[in-house]
């Protein structure tokens, strides 16, 4: 579980979030893993910051789907584009991509986060917003909230094992 009352303004902040709250990526799925992939941050202070959590926000039961994993992409200096929503692993992003916990951000990086999901149950899940939990050089803690929904739905015909 992340920290509570870290909300504070950061050098971290998502590229593009919505102003209205209201923009969704989704997918659905017969089960597995599926990721979240549309959240990117940027560092826009003058010294690197260490990613400490990350996590989706909402009321989904943890025995019907769960985070399993957060990682993250320099997206630019490998030549891909963030993914949106897809079943994991999509291509090589498993591959190019590196857990979140513990990655230094550097000034002026904009990074993919990839938000692993387990789809343990048929339904249709979301979460209205994903959270970036991270560090400053002193150890000051600090907390960045989008507003980028994701939806995820599992068909009950579907055997969904995450």
């Amino acid at each position: 579980m992340l920290a509570t009352g870290l909300d504070r303004d950061g050098p971290v902040t998502f590229v593009g979030d919505p102003d209205t709250g209201e923009a969704t990526v989704g997918i659905e799925l017969d089960g597995g893993q599926a990721v979240f992939g549309a959240s990117v941050v940027r560092n826009g202070g003058d010294r690197a910051v260490t990613l400490r959590g990350a996590s989706l926000v909402g009321d989904v039961p943890e025995e019907a789907a769960r985070l399993a994993e957060a990682r993250v992409l320099e997206f630019r200096e490998h030549g891909v584009d963030p993914v949106g929503a897809g079943p994991w692993p999509v291509d090589r992003y498993g591959e190019l991509s590196v857990p979140l916990a513990g990655y230094r951000l550097e000034p002026g990086v904009e990074l993919e986060l990839l938000l692993v999901v387990d789809v343990i149950e048929p339904g249709h899940w979301r979460w209205p917003r994903n959270v970036l939990e991270y560090e400053d050089s002193s150890g000051t803690a600090f907390r960045a909230t989008s507003d980028l929904a994701f939806e995820l739905t599992c068909s009950p015909a579907a055997t969904c094992h995450g």
